[in-house]
């Protein structure tokens, strides 16, 4: 990772909420934008995958109804894991993306009590 690290979580008006229908073109276009999807990963298969798992969701973190981050998260029985985190590239270094000792992500913990499932 190079670059500067950000001090703490992004700004409050950044609105965190798992997935939903209307955020996966966002989405898509995000992790597109941020170089990480590949030829052989479809996408929408791995959103959709995440979604149907019980240990695995998408969050999507808004800023009104543009999407400028998100993170594939799983759990695998004993760890937790975070895969594809993405930041709109045009607002990298403001702390959207952070990910410090507590496990805060796009500005929450995962285990935060507002998590639905």
């Amino acid at each position: 990772m190079s670059g500067p690290v950000p001090a703490g979580p992004p700004p409050s008006r950044v609105r965190v909420t798992e997935i939903g229908d209307d955020d996966v073109e966002g989405v898509v276009g995000l992790w597109r934008a941020s170089d990480l999807t590949r030829p052989w990963n479809d996408p929408y298969r791995d959103i959709a995958d995440a979604r149907a798992h019980p240990a695995a969701t998408v969050l999507v973190a808004r800023d009104g109804d543009v999407v400028v981050g998100s993170v594939l998260a799983g759990y695998e029985g004993h760890r937790g894991w975070l895969y594809d985190v993405a930041v709109d590239p045009g607002r990298r270094t403001t702390g959207l993306g952070y990910v410090d000792q507590e496990t805060r992500v796009l500005g929450r913990t995962l285990d935060d009590p507002r998590r639905a499932g």
